[in-house]
């Protein structure tokens, strides 16, 4: 891996770094406990969703092993609706766990989108692909600001947590 030191507690994962044969590319986002980057395996030309560990936490035995009880918890989820795990290891002083990589926006993003028309909706290979359109003028909870759905929407995306909890 390119540079495994770090400065103010993060880790120098970046653009044009590899981590394990995943090259990664861009950071896509950020939690209490990881950074996840996009990344592409080098032999096999497959993107991954990269999850390293903040390099303050992984200096802690009770992080690490936090780190990889979620990496075999997620391991052995097997369901369309749940990502799968590819692989868990350590790069120099880099944690990682490797992930399926699935386009689109999750949950807290939809919410809190914008209303969109049909005509603009492009398709994101995502489940919420299967949702009903929505109208232009949406209510928004007052306190989160986040979209109020239509019951049938509701229920869509009910179904599909609960199967994949199932």
């Amino acid at each position: 891996m390119s540079d495994p030191s770090s400065s103010h507690g993060q880790t120098t994962v970046g653009p044009g770094s590899l981590v394990g044969r995943y090259r990664i590319e861009n950071l896509l986002g950020s939690g209490g406990m990881a950074e996840v980057f996009y990344a592409v395996h080098e032999d096999l030309h497959r993107p991954a969703a990269i999850k390293v560990l903040r390099a303050e936490l992984a200096s802690d035995a009770t992080n690490l092993q936090r780190f990889m009880n979620e990496a075999r918890s997620s391991a052995s989820l097997i369901h369309p609706s749940i990502v799968q795990v590819y692989d868990v290891g350590r790069d120099g002083d880099v944690h990682y766990i490797a992930q399926e990589f699935i386009p689109g926006t999750n949950l807290r993003q939809y919410l809190a989108a914008p209303s969109i028309s049909p005509a603009e909706r492009e398709p994101t290979g995502t489940a919420t692909d299967d949702l009903p359109d929505k109208s232009a003028q949406e209510a928004r909870d007052p306190t989160t600001g986040d979209r109020k759905l239509a019951i049938p929407e509701t229920l869509s995306i009910l179904i599909q947590v609960l199967a994949a909890l199932n």
